[in-house]
C-alpha cells in the first residue's frame, strides 16, 4: 500500500462501518474538545492525519491517526493520549469495532492460567491489575532502570508476567547470591536480562507511551505464518502449550513490532536494532514475524484454534 494512499484507504475502510472521518494534511489546523470539559484546543498537524469520529466508544468523540515516517500509523485516543502504533489499517479499525481476532499462547500446566481461560474468560496484564486494584505491587512503568536491574530479587511473579520480567527477577537473585563463576546457563540468563533492560531503556527514550516487554501480553495475528511462528516459539517453552483466540478488551495501548530485531540483537547488540523494533520497522521486506505488545485486557473467544497443532 502506497504511503500517500494509506489514510485514504483507512477512511474508506471505516466508511464501510458507517464511521466518518476527515482527512487533514500536514500543517493543517484543527480543533478538539477536552473530554468532560468545555475546553476546545487548537492543534496543527505534524503529519498527514485522519480525524475519526467514534460514536461507538463510550464518552469518546474522536481519535486521531497520523501517517508517520516509514508508513507507520500512529493513533491517539481522547485528549490526544497515544495508544496504538502499527503498519496495518485493520489495527486502527479494530480500536473502534474491536472484532479482530488475535492468537495468544497459554500453558495449560499452569492451573491459574487455565482457570482464567476457561472460567473467567479474560486476562489482564500485571500492571493493569495493579493499576485497577490500587494494590501495592511493583509497577514496571514507575520503576527506575536501576531498580529493574538490581532490586527485583524479592518481587512476585504474576501468572501473566512475561518471560522478560521473569528474567529480571531470576538474574537479580543470581547476582545477589553469586558474584562470579557463572555456568553456561547462568550466563545466558544474565545476557537475556541485559537484553530486556536495553530494550526497556530505549523504549523509555523513543516511545514511553508504548507497552513494555516487561509487562505486556504478547499477541499475533490470526494467520498461518503466525501459527507457525508461535508454534516454534513456545513448543519447548510451555509444558502444555495451547494457542487460543482472543479479542482486545476495550481501549488499551498496543504496538506492532517485528520480533526478529530482538533475535538479531541477541546475536549482534546494535542499538539500531532496538530502535527499529520500537519504530515498528520490518526486519525484512514482506516480513511475517510480527507480534503485538498489548497493555490491558483480553477476552478469550469460545472458539477452537485450528492452524496450530500442539
Amino acid at each position: 500500500m502506497k504511503q500517500e494512499n494509506k489514510l485514504n484507504d483507512l477512511g474508506k475502510l471505516l466508511a464501510k462501518d458507517n464511521i466518518g472521518s476527515i482527512y487533514r494534511e500536514k500543517g493543517s489546523p484543527y480543533h478538539y474538545l477536552i473530554e468532560e470539559t468545555n475546553e476546545c484546543r487548537d492543534y496543527v498537524c505534524d503529519y498527514n492525519t485522519l480525524y475519526i469520529q467514534t460514536p461507538s466508544l463510550v464518552d469518546t468523540k474522536c481519535i486521531f491517526t497520523e501517517l508517520r515516517n516509514n508508513n507507520i500509523l500512529f493513533t491517539y485516543g481522547p485528549n490526544r493520549v497515544p495508544f496504538c502504533q502499527t503498519n496495518d489499517i485493520l489495527d486502527v479499525r479494530n480500536i473502534i469495532i474491536n472484532d479482530k481476532k488475535f492468537i495468544h499462547c497459554i500453558d495449560l500446566s499452569d492451573g491459574v492460567t487455565q482457570m482464567f481461560a476457561n472460567e473467567v474468560g479474560a486476562f489482564f496484564t500485571p500492571s493493569m491489575i495493579t493499576f485497577l486494584r490500587k494494590i501495592d505491587k511493583p509497577f514496571v512503568y514507575l520503576m527506575s532502570m536501576q531498580e529493574l536491574r538490581n532490586d527485583m530479587s524479592d518481587k512476585p511473579v504474576e501468572f501473566m508476567s512475561p518471560r522478560g520480567y521473569r528474567y529480571l527477577i531470576e538474574a537479580s537473585k543470581l547476582r545477589k547470591d553469586k558474584k562470579e563463576g557463572y555456568n553456561e546457563k547462568e550466563l545466558l540468563l544474565l545476557k537475556n536480562c541485559e537484553i530486556e533492560l536495553s530494550f526497556e531503556n530505549k523504549r523509555r527514550e523513543i516511545c514511553d507511551w508504548a507497552p513494555s516487554r516487561l509487562s505486556a501480553i504478547y499477541l499475533m495475528d490470526d494467520t498461518l505464518a503466525s501459527s507457525e511462528n508461535i508454534a516454534s516459539m513456545f513448543s519447548e517453552k510451555r509444558l502444555k502449550p495451547k494457542v487460543i483466540l482472543v479479542n482486545i478488551a476495550g481501549l488499551a495501548r498496543i504496538i506492532k513490532v517485528d520480533y526478529r530485531w530482538v533475535e538479531a540483537y541477541f546475536e549482534e547488540p546494535k542499538v539500531e536494532y532496538i530502535e527499529n523494533y520500537w519504530h515498528s520497522l520490518p526486519f525484512q521486506d514482506n516480513s511475517t514475524t510480527w507480534e503485538y505488545l498489548h497493555e490491558g485486557g483480553l477476552f478469550v473467544l469460545d472458539e477452537e484454534y485450528e492452524p496450530y497443532k500442539s
